[in-house]
């Protein structure tokens, strides 16, 4: 373990804190995710989440787009920290928590349906009308919420952490 100040490890503490401002940022203003750059790369991940969870039926198909939003940066924090990158793994974490916030919104509105959506059908309303969980909708979506804030906090700290270790080589 390293503990000297190469430009390696400024590198990764000034991107790990870009990281936080930017989490900050997106966490405290999720009513506007959807309007994000980011918004932009989530949307296509979340729309082959509904195309791979279409053969386990209607209802992981309506839940598959944001399950897989989530699970898909997920996948690679395992595969960094397999690899023995810990550092690396911290960049998917965060993107992780920023994919929960993004369905922040989406959820929130189930009830009311006024998000203008790709074909109309809402999954949210659907989930939650299915599992008469509707009245909680507000309540799930700020879980959620604090779920990605939760991810984000990780990804940093680790992200700290980890800036002084060394990858394998």
């Amino acid at each position: 373990m390293s503990t000297a100040w190469g430009a390696k490890r400024i590198a990764r503490v000034a991107g790990t804190l870009l990281l936080a401002w930017w989490g900050w940022v997106r966490y405290h203003d999720w009513p506007n995710a959807n309007n994000s750059f980011l918004h932009n790369i989530i949307l296509p991940i979340h729309e082959t989440g509904h195309i791979l969870f279409m053969a386990f039926g209607e209802y992981m198909h309506a839940a598959g787009g944001s399950l897989f939003q989530v699970l898909f940066p997920a996948i690679f924090v395992g595969y960094f920290l397999w690899k023995k990158e810990k550092y690396a793994a911290t960049i998917p974490l965060w993107f992780a928590g920023i994919s929960a916030i993004d369905v922040v919104a989406y959820i929130k509105d189930a009830p009311y349906g006024e998000m203008e959506l790709i074909g109309g059908e809402h999954d949210w309303s659907y989930l939650l009308g299915e599992t008469r969980w509707m009245h909680a909708a507000s309540r799930i979506g700020d879980s959620v919420l604090h779920f990605g804030g939760l991810c984000i906090v990780a990804a940093v700290v680790l992200g700290l952490y980890w800036s002084r270790e060394e990858e394998p080589s």
